[in-house]
Formats: structure tokens, C-alpha cells, sequence
């Protein structure tokens, strides 16, 4: 989670740009295609699945054959790349186990929460929580007065020290709610 090199690794290696204190599945190499860039602070379940390009379904012949340059039958992709298609998730996310994301979803916004098992075809709003399958929005997670001010804070740019000073001296983690950071 903490480890600035396994992030630096992933994003020379694998072409993923995974943001600080963000965890889970997302850390195995491999696991999000290149191009795929991760926020801060997102927490990621188990047995993630992320996928960029789709069989073309209004051509004839649905085998990678006639459309996968990799496989030696054609000199070039007849579709988009994968590098084409990149994911964007924003920070403070929460993806929980056994979610698969589709290529129709390029863009997955701050604060989001997409619950377990849903399968996701298009783009998921900052705050919003999804589920089912297909993912579909259930609810906000708060109303727009408190998304502008959370997103006008940008708490995620901080470091876990200044949040745990932030939150001593203005209580950011709200009247109904303790802290979930031990006190200095």
C-alpha cells in the first residue's frame, strides 16, 4: 500500500499509474491493461476483472481471428487497441470483490463505490454508487453541496500525516463519525 518503487515498477513496467496509499488487486502486475490510471486512496477487492476492446458483435465472425493482428492472420487490428481505450478511476474509490469493468466504461469518478459483483458497462459519476448487472446507479453517497466541497478540499493530495493533523483540528471526518486514524 505504502511502497512508492512497487508503484514506480508498475507504471514503467506495465503502463499503469497506480496513486498513492491506493491498494488491492490493483497492485498485481498485469491485472489493469496499460494506459489505466488509478487515484489515491482507492481500495480494490479481489478478483478484479478489466476489460478495454470487445468482440466486434455486428461482424459475421466474432473470433479473435478477424480482428487480432497477434494471432497472424491480419497485418493490423481491425479494431481499437487496448491503448486506445484507456480507464481512468479517480481517487477515493471503492471497488469491491468480483467486479468487472467493461470497455464502455472509460471513466470511474472520485468517491465512487461500485459494489460487489456488478458488472460495469459505461462511465460511473464521482460519488455515485453502483450495482447489479449491468451496473446501475442506486444513490449519491452525499448531496452536491458536500461532493463541491469535497472536491474543492482535495483531501487526497495530502499526506496520511496531515489528514490525521486536518482532522484533529477541524473535525473532516463529521459530527455522526469518529475517526478512523489512531490520535497523535
Amino acid at each position: 500500500m505504502y511502497s512508492a518503487t512497487w508503484r514506480q515498477i508498475l507504471h514503467d513496467f506495465h503502463g499503469v499509474q497506480i496513486g498513492r496509499y491506493s491498494y488491492g488487486d490493483i497492485l498485481k502486475p498485469g491485472l489493469l491493461p496499460p494506459g489505466t490510471v488509478v487515484g489515491r486512496y482507492c481500495s480494490v477487492g479481489m478478483q478484479l476483472i478489466v476489460r478495454r476492446r470487445n468482440h466486434p458483435l455486428g461482424r459475421p465472425f466474432l473470433h479473435p481471428f478477424f480482428y487480432n493482428s497477434h494471432l497472424g492472420l491480419l497485418q493490423q487490428d481491425t479494431i481499437h487497441a487496448i491503448h486506445d481505450n484507456p480507464l481512468s478511476i479517480g481517487h477515493d474509490v471503492w471497488i469491491a470483490d468480483r467486479v468487472t469493468i467493461l470497455p464502455g466504461c472509460k471513466s470511474i469518478g472520485n468517491g465512487a463505490v461500485i459494489a460487489a459483483g456488478a458488472v460495469v458497462t459505461r462511465d460511473v459519476p464521482a460519488y455515485a454508487v453502483v450495482a447489479g448487472t449491468p451496473a446501475r446507479q442506486i444513490r449519491m453517497r452525499f448531496g452536491p453541496d458536500r461532493i463541491a466541497e469535497l472536491e474543492a478540499s482535495r483531501w487526497w493530495n495530502q499526506s496520511i500525516a496531515d489528514l490525521i493533523r486536518t482532522s484533529q483540528i477541524t473535525g473532516i471526518f463529521g459530527p455522526d463519525q469518529d475517526s478512523p486514524l489512531p490520535a497523535q
